[in-house]
C-alpha cells in the first residue's frame, strides 16, 4: 500500500464493538494485487498505533473476536494468523493520519468519490465497527464492492458483506442468518460443495482481480456462491488445526 495516495476519513467515532475510539479511513489508489487499484478502507484505533493495539488487545475494538487475531499474553501477541501485515499499510496510515494528512469530505462528496467505481470494505478492519449508515454512503452510486466479516453473529450486514468463516458449523449459521460465506480452508483442501474457489487467490493463479468477479458483495442471487480461499499470509501455519478440525 503506498500511502503517499491521497485518502479521505470517513468516519470518526465509537466502535459499535466496544465503543472505543475509532477512525475509518478511505486510500483511494492501490497497488493490490488481489483486489486491482481500487479505493481500499481501513479501520483503526484513533488513540494507539496498529502495531501496538495488536500486542495490548486494543484491536478488539475493530477486530472484534475475529480467530485470526491471536492471543495477548504478557504484552506480546502470539499466534496471530492474520494475513494483513499490520506494520506496513495500516502503521502507516494511521501515521498519516495522526499528522493530518487525510480530508474530511462531506457526505455528498464521500458519495460522489466512489461514484461507478469499486471499493473494498475493510482492508483492515471489520466493517461491523462502523455504522451501517457510512457504508450505505460508500456503496450508494459504487459499481460494485467487496467486503467481510467475522462479526455476522451479532450484526446484520448480510446485503452488504460476506460471512467470514473457518469451520462448517460457522458457514452453516452463517448461512442461516442470511449470510453468504467467505471461507478459509487449508492449503490443499477440495473444492467445498457450493463453494467456488476465490478467482484473485494464489491457488488459482490469480486469473481475475476482485474488481472483476464481484462476487464478494454479500449481496444474493442465483450465480453468487459461497467463495473459498487457502489460507494465506506469513503466519498462517497457526490457523491449521482450527481450519483441519472444522
Amino acid at each position: 500500500m503506498n500511502t503517499k495516495h491521497r485518502g479521505v476519513v470517513l468516519y470518526e467515532g465509537p466502535s459499535l464493538i466496544d465503543g472505543a475510539p475509532i477512525v475509518a479511513i478511505a486510500t483511494l489508489r492501490s497497488n493490490n494485487r488481489k483486489t486491482g487499484d481500487v479505493p481500499q478502507t481501513w479501520i483503526l484505533r484513533r488513540d494507539v498505533d496498529p502495531v501496538s493495539a495488536t500486542h495490548d488487545g486494543r484491536d478488539t475494538s475493530i477486530c472484534g473476536t475475529c480467530p485470526l487475531r491471536g492471543d495477548v499474553v504478557a504484552g506480546r501477541n502470539h499466534a496471530r494468523s492474520c494475513y494483513v501485515r499490520v506494520h506496513h499499510g495500516p502503521q502507516s496510515i494511521w501515521a498519516a493520519y495522526r499528522r493530518g494528512r487525510y480530508s474530511r469530505p462531506t457526505p455528498a462528496r464521500v458519495a460522489w468519490l466512489f461514484a461507478a467505481g469499486f471499493v473494498r470494505l475493510g482492508a483492515y478492519g471489520d466493517p461491523a465497527a462502523v455504522p451501517r449508515a457510512i457504508w450505505d454512503r460508500v456503496v450508494s452510486r459504487a459499481r460494485g464492492w467487496t467486503g467481510d466479516t467475522h462479526a455476522w453473529r451479532r450484526f446484520d450486514l448480510a446485503d452488504l458483506c460476506m460471512a467470514s468463516c473457518e469451520t462448517s458449523a460457522d458457514a452453516r449459521a452463517a448461512e442461516h442468518r442470511g449470510y453468504r460465506v467467505f471461507r478459509i480452508v487449508a492449503p490443499g483442501s477440495r473444492r467445498l460443495p457450493r463453494y467456488t474457489p476465490c478467482p484473485a487467490s494464489r491457488e488459482e493463479g490469480h486469473a481475475m482481480t476482485c474488481v472483476e468477479c464481484r462476487r464478494c458483495d454479500g449481496r444474493a442471487g442465483r450465480w453468487r456462491t459461497h467463495v473459498q480461499i487457502e489460507a494465506h499470509g506469513q503466519r498462517h501455519r497457526s490457523l491449521l488445526p482450527v481450519l483441519r478440525a472444522g
